[in-house]
């Protein structure tokens, strides 16, 4: 399984049949990749755990059927023209992006490719985290990012870490390394938090 990014504004228009598809605004991932930030993010405090109300449902909203024919059999399937199919979208839309205003991004969010919206405050949250980390402590987290892949993929002939002082400037101030999934993932969040957030799918 994996997992398809999107930045919400720059996809927006594409999503919607109006431009074509924009540099820079996706971001594949596999399930475990992800999963060995996602555990980086919760030891650090980066996610939070708390649940959304519950999901809505069309009956909710009285959602009208109409019929349609495929394949010269006649089914029921929803009236997307209907003002109640607009609410209702309007209302998962809301729940996909619901933002209960805690600390960081909440978890649940980056475990499911159902769509969810992650918000640039919760992006904003998050990297604050980040941000707040001195250079060795930031070198130790992507190192341990890496260890975690080589468990799961094995080492990576291209990757640059080479040990606790790598990542490490000659100003004391902390490198990114292009090669690491998790200097990319940091750069997501921080493109996303000026983009809109991003869409899980």
């Amino acid at each position: 399984m994996g997992f398809d990014l999107f930045l919400v504004g720059p996809s927006e228009g594409f999503f919607a049949g109006k431009d074509g598809w924009p540099e820079g605004a996706y971001l594949g991932l596999g399930a475990t990749r992800l999963g060995c930030c996602t555990d980086a993010m919760d030891d650090l405090g980066m996610l939070n755990g708390t649940l959304p109300p519950d999901q809505p449902d069309e009956e909710t909203f009285a959602v009208p059927q109409k019929s349609v024919e495929h394949d010269g059999q006649l089914e029921q399937e929803d009236d997307k023209g209907s003002p109640e199919y607009a609410a209702y979208q309007a209302a998962v839309d809301r729940w996909l992006a619901y933002d209960p205003a805690a600390p960081g991004i909440a978890y649940r969010k980056l475990i499911s490719n159902d769509g969810f919206q992650v918000t640039p405050e919760e992006c904003a949250s998050a990297l604050a985290v980040w941000d707040a980390l001195d250079t060795l402590a930031r070198v130790a987290v992507r190192e341990r990012v890496r260890l975690d892949e080589e468990t799961e993929y094995g080492p990576n002939p291209t990757g640059t870490e080479q040990g606790a002082t790598a990542g490490v400037g000659r100003d004391g101030s902390y490198v990114p390394d292009p090669e690491s999934v998790w200097d990319s993932w940091i750069d997501w969040l921080r493109r996303a938090q000026d983009a809109g957030g991003f869409w899980v799918c």
